[in-house]
């Protein structure tokens, strides 16, 4: 979301300065001039194309103490390929008219956005429409205006994909640019999200949290290599997810936690089915406890999945009482049920069991 907030704060800051202008001069002449600046400077600024729609004035008060506003219409942003980025249907901008002269940018008080559309891309050569834009600026600013978002929607398409995230509304406080709060609620997949942290332009740490999200909507945008071979995912859910995220320069880590809900997988051609549990994970392993039902046998598993190695790589227990192993693997010499004890170590291509079974 900093990347939204710079994006459309960096074309508004510069309307402000037109605000005080409408006082002293005829309103259709002072607009169409106020517009072609405000254009010019944000394109010059930002370093790709801006449109302007229109600048309302809604208040100019000659209160020292009280702020004035003016309303944008229209905004959009384009990349250097004449393809729309960005775009603000509406941005009211609170500021204070007398502290315009002496600094524009700390004039501005709020910035209050209602209806914003980010389009990312990722381009053929790994690059992304974003990069057009000057993001970074030079010096201290003193730009600590509050920006509240509602009715945002970001768009992005990658590796022939396409995902949206809708109903944004966000808040954020720029008051300290090295130490930015940050609020946001969203939905996207049919998930409910809801974020807050702290975000500066080398550091973003950030919690989140999801109320429920089904696989069959997530699997598109998982990478294949994480799905490990001889296993397919087939339905279930995740819901109370929490996570932790911290990125700092190019180093991203994280943590989180969530419920499998009535998940369902194949593995090597075994339906497993009714998984229910708890799973932690981070960047490294997936630490789960769970319960789950293959061919009629019931079973329970904890464990780890590790992810930093060559192959998803398991280390799981397993136990199940009352078990008939035949139901499972159908050469392996032992009629009737039992109580297993099992030790599973290694990927799912190559794995290796350690088991006690006890049996009548």
């Amino acid at each position: 979301m900093s990347k939204i907030f710079k994006i459309l704060g960096g074309a508004l800051i510069v309307l402000a300065l037109s605000g005080g202008l409408y006082i002293h001069s005829q309103r259709s002449a002072i607009i169409e001039k106020a517009l072609a600046t405000a254009e010019e400077t944000a394109s010059k600024t930002l370093g790709v194309p801006v449109k302007i729609g229109s600048v309302d004035l809604n208040n100019i008060n000659l209160n020292r103490d009280e702020n004035s506003d003016i309303i944008v219409r229209d905004v959009e942003i384009f990349d250097k390929r004449d393809e729309l980025i960005a775009r603000v249907d509406t941005a009211k901008i609170d500021f204070n008219l007398f502290a315009l002269t002496d600094d524009p940018v700390a004039a501005l008080d709020e910035i209050k956005i209602d209806g914003a559309t980010l389009n990312l891309k990722q381009r053929d050569e790994n690059t992304w429409n974003v990069n057009d834009i000057k993001l970074e600026s030079e010096g201290e600013t003193t730009f600590g205006a509050k920006i509240f978002l509602s009715n945002g929607t970001v768009n992005a398409a990658f590796d022939g994909k396409s995902l949206s995230v809708e109903k944004i509304s966000a808040e954020a406080d720029c008051a300290d640019m090295n130490a930015i709060p940050t609020k946001v609620s969203a939905k996207t997949l049919g998930a409910n999200v809801t974020a807050s942290g702290t975000l500066s332009a080398i550091q973003q740490v950030i919690n989140a949290e999801v109320d429920e999200i089904f696989f069959d909507k997530i699997l598109p945008y998982l990478p294949a290599d994480k799905i490990p071979e001889g296993v397919e995912i087939l339905g279930g859910a995740a819901e109370k997810i929490s996570l932790h995220v911290l990125h700092n320069d190019e180093t991203l880590t994280y943590l989180g936690s969530t419920q499998i809900k009535n998940a369902s997988v194949n593995v090597e051609r075994t339906a497993v089915e009714n998984i229910n549990g708890n799973v932690a994970f981070n960047e490294r392993e997936i630490i789960l406890d769970a319960s789950a039902v293959a061919n009629g046998q019931h079973a329970t598993a904890s464990g780890t999945v590790h992810l930093d190695t060559d192959e998803t790589f398991f280390d799981i227990y397993a136990e199940s009482d009352n078990f008939t192993p035949t139901a499972i693997i159908s050469d392996i010499g032992i009629n009737g049920a039992a109580d297993i004890r099992a030790h599973l170590v290694g990927t799912a291509k190559n794995p290796q069991v350690d088991a006690d079974i006890y049996s009548d």
